[in-house]
C-alpha cells in the first residue's frame, strides 16, 4: 500500500493521506494493518490476549534464560511499539488508540488477577509482567511527549526489577530452595541479602516510594493523567485503573514477603553460594532499585530525548 518497508517511508505516505495530498480512503486498512502489528508485536510483550505462552515458559525455562525474557526481550518488545505506533503510525492514531486502551486495561486487571493464585513464583511474576505491560501501554492513547517519556522510563525500570527479581529467584534455585512460593518460608533466617534483595525488586514492581518502581510509575501516571486532562477525559480511566490494579498487586506481593519474614525455614542451614558473583549481583540490583530515585532527573531527561526522537 505504502510501496516502502522503511518507518520513514511508510510515515511519510500515511502524513501524506493525512494532509490531504495523497488521495484515497484508506482508513480501514490502516485500521486492520494495525491489528496486525498489535497481534504481532503483543506476542513480543505478552498482553492480552496475546499472553497464553509467558507463565508456562517463566515456570519452565532455565531461570536466567527466564531474566532475558522477562527484562531485555520485553523491553526490545517495547522499543519496536514505540517505534511503529508512536512515530510511524502516528498520523492515524485515531484507528489504533482505543485498541491499545483496552488491550492495556484487559492486560493489568487479568494479569493481576491471575497472580493472586499462583502458587509458582515463576508463574506469579509472569502474570506481573503481563501487568506491568498493561500499565505502559497506556502511553499509547495519551500520545504526549511526558506520557511517552513516562513510558519508557517505566520499561527500563520494569527491566532492572523484572530481571532482578528473577536472578534472585534463580539465586534461590540453585541453593536447592525450589521455587515454588512456599520455598521462600523464612528466606530472611537463612539469607538476609537475598530476602532484602527479593524485598525490594517486588516493593518497587508495586510502585512503593522512595524505591525505583514509584519514580517510573509517576512519571507514566502523571503524563498520561495530564494527556487525559487536556484531551481525551476517557484516559483519565486508565489511569485511575491503573493506580487499582497497582493496589491490587500489592496483595501477591506481600505473599512473598511474609513467606520470607514471618515464616519458619524448613531448613536451619544458612544460604550459602560458592561463588561471589551471586553476592555480586545481588548488592548490584539493591543498588540500582534504591540508587535510581536519587537521579530521576536524569532517568527523565534521558528519557524525554529519546521521546522527542520518536516525535521528531
Amino acid at each position: 500500500m505504502t510501496g516502502s518497508v522503511t518507518f520513514e517511508g511508510v510515515n511519510a505516505f500515511l502524513t501524506g493521506i493525512d494532509n490531504g495530498v495523497i488521495d484515497g480512503d484508506f482508513n480501514e486498512l490502516i485500521f486492520i494493518s494495525s491489528l496486525f502489528i498489535i497481534a504481532g508485536l503483543g506476542f513480543k510483550i505478552a498482553v492480552v490476549p496475546f499472553h497464553a505462552w509467558a507463565p508456562d515458559v517463566y515456570e519452565g525455562a532455565p531461570t536466567p534464560v527466564t531474566a532475558l525474557l522477562a527484562a531485555a526481550s520485553k523491553a526490545m518488545g517495547f522499543v519496536a511499539l514505540f517505534k511503529v505506533f508512536i512515530f510511524t503510525l502516528e498520523p492515524f492514531s485515531d484507528e489504533w488508540s482505543l485498541v491499545l486502551g483496552i488491550i492495556a486495561l484487559v492486560s493489568m486487571t487479568i494479569g493481576n488477577l491471575a497472580a493472586l493464585s499462583q502458587k509458582d513464583i515463576g508463574r506469579m511474576l509472569a502474570y506481573s509482567s503481563i501487568a506491568q505491560a498493561g500499565y505502559i501501554l497506556i502511553a499509547f492513547p495519551a500520545l504526549t511527549l511526558d506520557a511517552v517519556s513516562g513510558a519508557i522510563a517505566h520499561t527500563m525500570v520494569h527491566a532492572f526489577m523484572k530481571g532482578g527479581a528473577f536472578i534472585i529467584v534463580a539465586g534461590v534455585g540453585a541453593a536447592g530452595l525450589g521455587y515454588d512460593i512456599s520455598s521462600f518460608k523464612g528466606l530472611a533466617k537463612r539469607s538476609q541479602l537475598l530476602a532484602l534483595s527479593m524485598t525490594v525488586c517486588l516493593l518497587s514492581l508495586v510502585g512503593l516510594p522512595p524505591l525505583a518502581g514509584f519514580i517510573s510509575k509517576f512519571l507514566l501516571f502523571y503524563g498520561v493523567l495530564q494527556a487525559g486532562v487536556s484531551g481525551d477525559t476517557w484516559i483519565i480511566a486508565l489511569v485511575v485503573a491503573g493506580v487499582l490494579n497497582s493496589a491490587l498487586s500489592l496483595y501477591y506481593y506481600l505473599k512473598v514477603i511474609r513467606y520470607m519474614y514471618l515464616y519458619e525455614p524448613e531448613g536451619k542451614e544458612d544460604v550459602i553460594f560458592a561463588t561471589p558473583i551471586r553476592y555480586t549481583s545481588f548488592l548490584v540490583i539493591l543498588f540500582l532499585v534504591i540508587i535510581l530515585p536519587l537521579f530521576y532527573q536524569d532517568l527523565y531527561s534521558l528519557c524525554e530525548d529519546a521521546s522527542r526522537e520518536l516525535f521528531a
